[in-house]
């Protein structure tokens, strides 16, 4: 009997601690930093390639470990419940736009669901009148936090990303891959949005990258 109470007051703490009212980090405090001003139009596209034998889903990011260390999976709903069926990939592509659009930069949305070959990406680019098309494709996009007595979590990345030219086609291609240790607050969830952004930033302002789309 006191295993069943003992089990039933898991669950029901689980549920509440799941589904609590929670504050989340305002969108306008989401969206990533572009160090640098344009006039020219780009293209934005993340391609996930997280799970190539679709084991999960598309808008999963990563578990809570809870009580006895059981994992419990966390999607993009969970940490922006205003896009309960945004996948990752659309979720980080409407912040990248945003991002760019600080510095003045029109930014648009191509979706697709592969790298291009140099004939699609061709056509993508004449299409939409951009200049250059900024491409991530995603091998890792994960964070793993343990909720009892740690003050921090893993946030791994694996990514590629590809620029192409209007005219030249791939002028760049660079794979990145990190592991970063995330201080947390009581919310992570906001713990995560801002890494998600930081991370972001980082793409948009790192050096190679910048030139390639300057």
């Amino acid at each position: 009997m006191f295993y069943r109470y003992t089990k039933a007051a898991f669950i029901f703490f689980t549920v509440i601690g799941l589904s609590g009212c929670a504050s989340y980090l305002p969108y306008e405090q989401q969206i990533p930093v572009a160090n640098y001003e344009s006039n020219k139009t780009i293209l934005v596209s993340v391609v996930d390639s997280r799970f190539p034998d679709s084991e999960k889903p598309n808008n999963f990011i990563g578990v809570y470990r809870r009580a006895f260390g059981i994992p419990v999976g966390q999607y993009v709903s969970d940490i922006s419940p205003k896009e309960p069926n945004a996948e990752l990939a659309f979720f980080l592509e409407r912040r990248l736009i945003d991002g760019l659009s600080s510095g003045g930069i029109k930014g648009t949305i191509a979706n697709i669901n592969s790298v291009p070959s140099d004939d699609e990406s061709e056509n993508e680019l004449n299409k939409s009148l951009a200049s250059r098309w900024l491409l991530i494709e995603l091998q890792n996009w994960y964070f793993s936090t343990d909720m009892h007595f740690v003050t921090s979590f893993n946030f791994d990345t694996a990514y590629t990303v590809y620029v192409y030219d209007e005219v030249e086609g791939l002028i760049f291609k660079k794979s990145f891959k990190k592991r970063q240790v995330i201080k947390e607050t009581s919310e992570r969830h906001n713990d995560i949005l801002q890494a998600y952004r930081d991370k972001l930033s980082e793409i948009l302002n790192e050096k190679s990258i910048k030139e390639a789309l300057l």
